[in-house]
């Protein structure tokens, strides 16, 4: 009876230090437009990513995207693997 009283207090001393730790805040960059294109570089000159067609690859509008950083006017960001800029006069960031 002592082993499973002394496995419950130690059981719950996790759940207590798990509970207690805070949950790390993360930032998305929310597009705000419509047609918003993704850059190579931060840059207005920097070359407009396309899909495999051949199309100027757009985000939806509202999309939350995942926050690298920023660089000058642009927001760094990952599209599902690939990392692209894309402009912040067109995007928000958003802490989650």
């Amino acid at each position: 009876a002592q082993d499973a009283r002394d496995r419950l207090v130690e059981s719950l001393k996790e759940e207590a230090k798990t509970a207690a730790t805070p949950k790390k805040k993360t930032q998305v960059v929310v597009v705000d437009g419509q047609n918003v294109r993704f850059r190579r570089t931060p840059s207005t000159k920097g070359e407009i990513v396309l899909n495999e067609e051949g199309q100027t690859l757009y985000p939806r509008k509202g999309q939350e995207l995942t926050y690298l950083g920023t660089s000058g006017n642009f927001y760094k960001i990952d599209w599902y693997g690939e990392e692209y800029y894309i402009s912040r006069d067109y995007t928000h960031l958003k802490t989650k």
